[in-house]
């Protein structure tokens, strides 16, 4: 008996050292979504000219990415707030699932991406720079997806 109750404090321990890990995961995306967020407000007021179709495309696109970096790190504050552990297995499986259909999906996006390119003749750090962000937005999508139905056991 004496030997469980050993057993039982180390693991506690050791979740203990685990969560307060993934809490300072938190912490870095607080300080990334802030530089994330003053660059943006930066990058707003130094344009000069009014903004083209490429910018009023761009910025609502920008609006949805840093919104679902705001979800991520508030749904981790209330976990944290509430002595959940920061990832639990579901989490993991949704993320991991998620994951793996974006990248699939990117694939055929990326063909897509580069069809257009050759019809309209976008610079090389347009097309990467929309790439990217397309990517960004599946990845958010199959995210919230699967968080919404689930993963099925395979």
């Amino acid at each position: 008996m004496k030997k469980a109750i050993q057993t039982l404090y180390i693991s506690n321990f050791i979740l203990e050292i685990y969560n307060k890990r993934n809490m300072k995961k938190s912490i870095i995306l607080i300080i990334v979504l802030v530089a994330v967020l003053i660059s943006f407000g930066v990058w707003l007021m130094s344009a000069q000219t009014s903004p083209d179709l490429g910018d009023l495309v761009l910025y609502p696109i920008v609006l949805i990415i840093l919104v679902f970096a705001v979800i991520v790190i508030w749904s981790r504050i209330k976990s944290h707030m509430k002595g959940e552990p920061a990832e639990d297995e579901l989490s993991k499986s949704i993320l991991r699932k998620a994951s793996s259909m974006a990248f699939y999906t990117s694939l055929y996006a990326w063909l897509v991406i580069s069809y257009l390119n050759d019809n309209l003749g976008l610079e090389t750090h347009t097309v990467i720079g929309g790439g990217i962000i397309v990517m960004v937005i599946i990845f958010i999508a199959y995210w919230g997806y699967y968080g919404l139905r689930g993963v099925k056991d395979v």
